[in-house]
């Protein structure tokens, strides 16, 4: 080989090496350039998800005069990882709508919701406000509860409307407490055909201490849900006679009674109210 022609095959191979050097260089810039992008586009999604956060928070926020138990949640849930309703106070062991009213905050929310009961079917304002539930209130973590008001067990006890009040707002002082940053609703019981005008020895009859344990609610500036009144404009709406939704014994509902008092509390969780009173 001449030496021409030497000086040539190196020229060629070194030319070669050089393009292939500036070909993986390029390649590696454009790899770079592209990871710089997509993790820019990264960054700038997780910053849009968080103002949207931000924003969606400051909304709840404006208007938490006027949410409805749905909105609520559902602003908890951009909160906490966890949410959880609990239903306190009195109703029989054999009603089930409130399995319902939890999964229609599930289905509502599209997140699971914790729900527990801590009701008892004979109890009244005095063994709310003395029992020693303090712990079992604390360990649920509850953010919702529905108060059921016990205005049977109360007549039963046959005592004073005075008495009722003051156990009510003992009772409800103990939840707070327990629950500092959960939300409390009143509910009224659904009508009772067999408790209807039975009076005690006072010539009162549980509607009496209803009415009372709604104005103690209302003192203490809690939400309310007057069920009892809903379900009896439903029925005057109708036609039908109270009996149609109870069972034989008269105070506790069947299967269309259920399905009313779910349909009755679903209303109401949408409808707005005042939740400032909650976290």
């Amino acid at each position: 080989m001449s030496k021409k022609s030497g000086i040539g095959v190196i020229f060629l191979l070194l030319l070669s090496l050089g393009v292939i050097f500036l070909g993986y260089r390029h390649a590696a810039n454009q790899k770079e350039e592209m990871m710089a992008q997509a993790n820019g586009a990264q960054q700038d999604k997780k910053e849009e998800t968080a103002k949207e956060k931000n924003l969606n928070t400051d909304a709840f926020e404006e208007k938490r005069d006027q949410l409805s138990i749905v909105d609520y949640i559902t602003y908890l849930q951009q909160q906490k990882d966890e949410t959880t309703i609990s239903f306190y106070g009195q109703l029989a062991d054999e009603e089930k709508w409130p399995e319902e009213v939890k999964d229609f905050l599930e289905e509502q929310t599209g997140k699971e919701v914790n729900a527990n009961r801590l009701t008892k079917e004979k109890t009244d304002t005095y063994q709310l406000a003395v029992s020693e539930d303090d712990k079992d209130l604390t360990e649920t973590k509850t953010d919702v509860v529905f108060y059921l008001l016990p205005s049977i067990g109360d007549k039963k006890r046959d005592i004073s409307l005075d008495d009722s009040s003051s156990y009510i707002e003992r009772s409800i002082k103990k939840i707070q407490k327990a629950l500092p940053e959960s939300l409390i609703v009143a509910v009224t019981p659904h009508p009772d055909s067999s408790e209807l005008g039975n009076r005690n020895s006072r010539t009162l009859d549980y509607t009496a201490y209803m009415e009372r344990g709604i104005k103690a609610a209302e003192e203490m500036e809690l939400p309310i849900f007057d069920l009892h009144k809903d379900f009896q404009e439903q029925l005057d709406d109708d036609k039908t006679e109270l009996g149609n939704y109870l069972t034989s014994d008269g105070d506790i509902l069947n299967s269309k009674g259920t399905a009313l008092q779910v349909q009755l509390f679903q209303a109401f969780l949408s409808e707005p109210i005042d939740t400032t009173s909650g976290i």
